[in-house]
């Protein structure tokens, strides 16, 4: 009460108007809701500071943004679009009407509907989707009868069955046009953990330049420094890691896969620093290095650029690993490096 009477005290010295004197005195129920009211309304201009500084750092680096895309697609890839559902009806047909939506042509376009429901939204869903089947819509229906996994469990066992594939791995051998890729990962169609380790062949004989890609994202900037790093089919060789897309499924381990396209990815590589200068240097392989083993080559080329992320002094006779891009020229490995450790 003497806390009340302070406060009351305070409230009247900053407000000489005593016209409503005595009608009405702040009890502990009024400061009861008054303190967290106020106290919420404090939190909550925290959190309009918070975006008023987001609006302000926009147009502070607004003119850092691309002014128009930075690459197109030469073809357009295969999209899978997944909805995971349980005991959803409410919404289900609202989610699925607005994903048909999607502007993308109908035959690259796959949507998974991936329903664990235990009520009525499987039977209701189930029909639902197959009345858009029958108007043309690339939609499909899988209801499990487990929930292992739950959301993420469904999402996973979608992708075994989604449109198309992609395998990273090592190219071990070439003979003519057929590669020999070890897989390290993959996703889509037909892949699962029992891939990871099992050989493939891959038959290039029938993809032009344009299948052939690098990736050159992931830190690298715009693009690569130059046509001295070439990747076709002439120029592929084994020792590269690559990501093979596919519009069918993955076969089972020394099956053969049908490339759509063939993606350079980064990889690794270490050993002992030689005839170091500003902005390149070469690496000895050590002896027992994959890429000697399965290449033949002892010596790897290394450039650096200005995205190159160097996190120790390179310097002849040290030990470094390096993570990039890595090219065969025709004679030697020339890699572009990402990452120098």
């Amino acid at each position: 009460m003497l806390y009340a009477s302070a406060l009351d005290r305070a409230m009247v010295a900053i407000r000489p108007d005593s016209t409503f004197d005595g009608i009405h005195q702040l009890a502990w129920f009024d400061w009861a809701i008054l303190i967290p009211y106020f106290g919420m309304l404090v939190i909550l201009s925290f959190y309009g500071l918070h975006r008023y500084e987001m609006i302000r750092g926009y147009f502070k680096h607004k003119k850092r943004l691309a002014g128009q895309t930075l690459a197109h697609f030469d073809e357009l890839p295969p999209v899978t679009i997944q909805l995971p559902l349980y005991n959803e009806k409410f919404v289900v047909e609202r989610l699925i009407e607005e994903t048909l939506k999607v502007e993308y042509p109908k035959h690259l376009l796959q949507i998974q509907v991936l329903d664990d429901s235990t009520d009525e939204t499987h039977p209701f869903t189930e029909a639902l989707v197959a009345r858009y089947q029958a108007l043309g819509y690339p939609i499909e229906y899988r209801h499990r009868a487990n929930r292992h996994g739950f959301k993420a469990g469904a999402l996973q066992e979608g992708l075994e069955s989604a449109t198309g594939a992609e395998v990273e791995g090592l190219i071990t051998a070439i003979s003519g046009t057929t590669l020999t890729v070890t897989a390290q990962d993959g996703i889509g169609s037909g892949f699962d953990d029992t891939k990871v380790g099992a050989t493939f062949s891959v038959n290039i004989a029938g993809l032009n330049a344009s299948k052939f890609r690098v990736k050159a994202g992931n830190g690298f900037g715009g693009g690569l420094p130059s046509a001295s790093f070439p990747f076709d089919a002439t120029t592929i060789h084994q020792g590269q890691r690559i990501e093979v897309d596919t519009d069918a499924a993955v076969p089972p381990a020394n099956g053969a896969i049908t490339p759509d396209k063939i993606n350079l990815q980064q990889q690794g590589v270490s050993g002992t620093v030689a005839n170091a200068a500003p902005s390149t240097f070469d690496i000895n392989l050590a002896a027992d290095s994959a890429l000697r083993v399965i290449s033949g080559q002892t010596v790897v080329h290394v450039t650096k650029t200005a995205s190159t992320d160097s996190r120790v002094t390179v310097a002849n006779g040290g030990a470094v690993q390096v993570r990039g891009l890595l090219f065969w020229n025709g004679t030697s490995w020339q890699m572009i490096a990402r990452r120098i450790r």
